[in-house]
């Protein structure tokens, strides 16, 4: 659906810093591609659940090995600061 997110998600590896993954997801909520705002449910009717699962099936069918990452990259998108949020209340990300 879009290789825009896919080389994103290979760009960034396994185990991404956080202003790496917040680097990426500004810049793929920036994005006016038409794939990657669908992909994300970007300005569409979409629940975060049925985005989630259109990100997660190309994902897996693509190189499920960045599962994990595609989760904070989605979340980092749809939820700009969450995982920085997260992390200035303690909890481990």
């Amino acid at each position: 659906m879009s290789a825009i997110a896919l080389d994103a998600l290979r760009a960034l590896g396994p185990r991404p810093s956080l202003r790496e993954l917040e680097m990426v997801a500004a810049g793929l909520r920036g994005s006016n591609d038409p794939d990657v705002r669908a992909l994300f449910g970007l300005g569409l009717r979409l629940s975060e659940r049925e985005a989630w699962e259109r990100l997660r099936s190309l994902v897996l069918d693509a190189d499920d090995v960045l599962g994990f990452v595609a989760l904070d990259l989605f979340t980092e998108v749809t939820s700009p600061g969450a995982h920085a949020q997260v992390l200035a209340g303690g909890w481990p990300v």
